[in-house]
């Protein structure tokens, strides 16, 4: 089975992803990192180069397809607004579990 760690900015999907693939015995595989390595530019840079937020969702909602063909003992991080535009949403629930993380003050 796979899952999908999603939260805010900052809620620590890459660094409890990572943990959590490995006290599993899972692969791990971060969206955001996936992106850059393939575009190799930052995520900023892509926000300015491809129009903002619209055409920087059309790659992330690409490259979210791709993790289909990922085995099925892999934790995957997404990006903070992933689950939020197109039809990522349903592609994660087809392909997985969705794990959402929630700062908590205090």
């Amino acid at each position: 089975m796979k899952y999908y760690l999603t939260g805010f900015m900052g809620s620590g999907k890459s660094t409890y992803g990572a943990a959590l693939a490995s006290e599993m015995g899972y692969e791990f595989h971060d969206l955001d990192k996936a992106i850059e390595q393939s575009s190799g530019k930052t995520i900023t840079e892509l926000f300015a180069i491809k129009g903002g937020e619209e055409g920087f969702r059309k790659l992330e909602s690409d490259a979210l397809r791709t993790t289909a063909a990922l085995p099925d003992n892999t934790v995957i991080a997404c990006g903070g607004g992933t689950p939020f535009h197109t039809d990522t949403l349903d592609c994660m629930t087809a392909e997985g579990k969705i794990i959402f993380l929630k700062l908590v003050d205090g």
